[in-house]
């Protein structure tokens, strides 16, 4: 095998809650996470050294991309100096909230563990990738599961589905750093029930999961357009609406395809209808 090609799920959090703070600065999350239908799409190859090409311009191809960190910390626990060149064709908007960045990274990790025969295990890329980001771990895994931890502790739920997500991003994005050092200002942020929302979920009780669940960063996010989005998509029939990750993308939840089409008809910009999936990575070729 010289070339593989996989797609790299977006997701979206349906819980996200912060519960304390380790030693070292980071924060303990408590999040229901969810892979859905978009996705980028990543073509790997054999090579002597290590790039990265992308068809959407403005986005970094140097080191800061966490798609090159996946490939380094991926030669380096082998400990081979291989390289691989590495081309993504950019569907998951950035500074979205929707884990695009780690879904490529996620990618390159699983396409490399194939394309070289390493043999690693999903724990053993999960903990590599763990390195380059902490939605990596969920990123390889997929599907609905509770994620704990700074992202490594990771609980598969009951699949969710016969549900359709309408997602809107607003033009201005979110900055996860930032967004996490406001959160470390807030006086009283609104946390989920996230064992009530696992409950529900399991229990397919979605007026019960919608009431529950929340996202404690959209207040540390400050932006507008977070509420007037979800003021509408309420509006237009979606059960629930909450921002995803740090932000900015909003999304809701409906129970009808043809209702969540309506409803993303009556914004402008990037939107996009998506499905629950069971999987984080998919091959293609």
């Amino acid at each position: 095998m010289e070339q593989i090609v996989l797609e790299a799920r977006a997701k979206l959090n349906l819980s996200l809650d912060i519960v304390g703070r380790r030693k070292d600065g980071y924060h303990l999350l408590e999040m229901v996470m969810q892979s859905i239908s978009l996705s980028d799409r990543i073509t790997i190859q054999k090579a002597d050294t290590l790039s990265l090409s992308c068809d959407k311009a403005g986005i970094p191809l140097d080191e800061s991309n966490i798609a090159i960190k996946a490939a380094k910390a991926f030669f380096s626990a082998l400990g081979t100096s291989f390289g691989a060149k590495i081309h993504v064709e950019k569907r998951i908007p950035s500074e979205a909230g929707m884990g695009g960045g780690s879904a490529d990274g996620a990618a390159v990790l699983y396409g490399l563990n194939l394309l070289y025969g390493a043999g690693f295990s999903l724990l053993a890329l999960q903990q590599i990738g763990l390195s380059v980001g902490a939605d990596v771990p969920f990123c390889l895994q997929g599907g609905t599961a509770f994620v704990s931890g700074i992202g490594e502790q990771i609980k598969p739920l009951p699949p969710l589905s016969d549900v359709f997500f309408a997602v809107v991003k607003p033009k201005e994005g979110v900055s996860t750093k930032l967004a996490f050092s406001r959160f470390d200002h807030l006086c009283h942020p609104s946390h989920p029930n996230t064992q009530a929302v696992i409950s529900a979920l399991c229990r397919k009780d979605l007026p019960a999961f919608c009431k529950e669940t929340g996202n404690v960063l959209e207040e540390a996010a400050a932006l507008p357009q977070v509420e007037e989005i979800k003021k509408r998509l309420l509006e237009y029939g979606a059960m629930g609406a909450w921002m995803t990750g740090s932000g900015s993308a909003v999304f809701g939840l409906f129970s009808k395809e043809e209702t969540a089409r309506t409803a993303l008809r009556h914004f402008s910009g990037e939107r996009y209808l998506c499905t629950p999936k069971n999987e984080g990575i998919a091959v293609l070729s």
